[in-house]
């Protein structure tokens, strides 16, 4: 038994499982102020059209992508543009609402209020709101097909590096499935 191998697979599979569990909460957390903070219109087109390229990409692409670029890039590639789903929220707010002195105070992440008004561009929010949603409906479907690749690759590899039949790959499976739950729910 190698111990640096074995604990550095170990130590790969939790820093993914915790990047997974991040963007997810991420994107969730985005379909939840969708209508609130874009508006019923432009965030039902962009909801619906991530959930619409999520379900089809996960039927007829995302296998392809996770056979073609292997289980981890593809994990890379579907984290990646389901993060830019999460960025079309603050490009909407960034490009398409007007700024002028007669707005409301928003701060922003860095610290600094800048000042929107209600006023805002409804086809540059739609156009980017859905290509948001485009993006990180693909990216999705590679996510979470990829994850189940990544995660089977994982337990057998850690299993193997045991050098143990006394260990079956499905207590490793039990074990890594505990650790990856515990990542994702808390």
């Amino acid at each position: 038994m190698n111990e640096y191998r074995l604990n550095d697979i170990h130590q790969s599979f939790l820093q993914t499982a915790f990047l997974f569990a991040v963007n997810h909460g991420a994107t969730l957390s985005c379909l939840g102020l969708a209508n609130s903070r874009l508006g019923n219109t432009v965030g039902s087109y962009s909801s619906s059209t991530m959930y619409f390229f999520y379900t089809g990409f996960a039927l007829l692409g995302a296998p392809l992508a996770v056979k073609e670029f292997g289980s981890r890039k593809a994990l890379t590639l579907g984290m990646t543009m389901s993060s830019l789903y999460v960025a079309s929220f603050w490009a909407v707010v960034d490009f398409c609402y007007s700024k002028d002195d007669n707005t409301e105070n928003i701060n922003d992440d860095d610290g600094f209020a800048t000042l929107y008004s209600d006023e805002q561009n409804s086809n540059c929010s739609e156009v980017i709101a859905t290509m948001g949603g485009v993006l990180g409906g693909i990216g999705s479907a590679i996510l979470w097909t990829s994850q189940g690749a990544y995660f089977s690759q994982s337990c057998t590899q850690y299993a193997r590096e045991l050098h143990n039949d006394q260990i079956p790959v499905e207590k490793v499976t039990g074990r890594l499935g505990g650790e990856w739950a515990f990542l994702f729910l808390f």
